[in-house]
């Protein structure tokens, strides 16, 4: 049977992680269809990194299903930049790793987390090209799958991320980190 990571959180931070995970399922979706193992168009920033028309709709979908899904939330973007209040946002990098993206080099992801009243309760990071997802949750502990991918059909169960202590039963411990 599949553990539930969710199940020790509290049912309003159980909540938000399923919808980051659903986040990150839609960022996989746009940023899979943009990437294709060979170079990607792309545009160069005043800071001299690359932002490819991925990075933009990845966050620009993230931002409409957070506005949908929780409009009191605000959403503070590497490309889209901050958009609402600020006491609970999402902070999202819609494209980790653009130079290896735009190369068409594995090991870009998608970066989503949740802060309330500045501090961090959760976050996911997802790299669909590499077939992996991680993600955490205040209290709840550290979790991966491996993700079906084009050319790596199937996924796994989830459970605790490589080198995790997971903690007592429950899940109730904030370990370090």
């Amino acid at each position: 049977m599949t553990p539930d990571p969710s199940a020790a959180l509290p049912a309003g931070l159980a909540a938000d992680l399923a919808l980051a995970l659903r986040l990150a399922d839609a960022a996989d979706v746009i940023s899979l269809s943009h990437f294709t193992g060979g170079a990607v168009d792309h545009e160069i920033k005043p800071d001299g990194s690359p932002v490819s028309a991925a990075d933009l709709a990845v966050e620009r979908r993230i931002c409409e299903i957070v506005a949908a899904e929780r409009p009191g939330d605000g959403v503070l973007g590497e490309e889209v930049g901050a958009s609402g209040p600020a006491g609970r946002r999402w902070i999202l990098d819609g494209i980790d790793g653009t130079v290896l993206y735009v190369a068409g080099r594995r090991g870009w992801a998608t970066e989503i987390a949740l802060e309330v009243d500045g501090e961090i309760v959760l976050g996911v990071t997802s790299g669909p090209a590499d077939g992996c997802r991680w993600w955490a949750a205040r209290g709840g502990g550290a979790w991966h799958r491996r993700v079906a991918t084009a050319d790596r059909p199937g996924g796994q169960e989830d459970g605790p991320a490589p080198g995790v202590d997971e903690g007592p039963p429950g899940g109730q411990e904030d370990g370090p980190g």
